[in-house]
């Protein structure tokens, strides 16, 4: 039963995360896509997108690193190992919600925008390239959700490898069926 509750605790709380994280960076595309449509794709935009990147970037690691210090904190009996499966699960569902925003909007919504930026590929290749060019233009949307993806997952799955010995103290016998005995418990087995 224990068991149980935990892997409800565990599923729930990286739901949780990668929301949260999804949501930031979905947050950030669209805004991003305001202040470029609002600057008309000049210095200033480049600048402001630029700063809201490196928000987004900073704030997703502190994100990170909150959600996982908050599943050890709920979970004391987590080893290092499951709050790297934790960070590994939340940045997977994170990936899932951004690839869906970016599936979505770029099938959907921004179709227009993929022919404005195949726009010079198609100058420079010709009408004869033209047929290769839709093709691939069609598939554009199926292909960026897969590349941001797993993009994003890999990226979540390094940082949490990066995170989880920082967060879990180094303690080989943590979930090992050996218990957690300290050396006062060591002490009055030897009386």
């Amino acid at each position: 039963m224990e068991e149980k509750i935990s892997k409800e605790l565990f599923w729930n709380k990286a739901a949780v995360a990668g929301l949260a994280l999804g949501g930031i960076s979905v947050a950030y595309t669209f805004i991003g896509g305001i202040i470029q449509n609002l600057f008309s794709a000049g210095i200033l935009s480049n600048l402001l997108v630029f700063i809201l990147w490196l928000a987004k970037f900073i704030g997703c690691i502190w994100l990170m690193r909150f959600f996982m210090l908050r599943y050890i904190s709920l979970e004391p009996a987590a080893a290092r190992k499951d709050v790297f499966a934790f960070g590994t699960l939340s940045a997977f569902l994170s990936a899932l919600i951004y690839s869906a925003f970016l599936l979505i909007s770029f099938s959907v919504i921004d179709t227009e925008m993929f022919m404005e930026m195949m726009q010079p590929a198609l100058d420079m290749l010709g009408e004869d390239q033209e047929d290769l060019v839709n093709q691939v233009i069609s598939r554009l949307p199926t292909i960026t959700f897969f590349s941001y993806l797993i993009y994003c997952t890999l990226y979540g799955t390094i940082l949490s490898s990066i995170l989880s010995p920082s967060l879990m103290p180094n303690d080989p016998f943590r979930n090992s069926g050996f218990g957690n005995q300290t050396e006062k418990d060591d002490q009055t087995d030897n009386q």
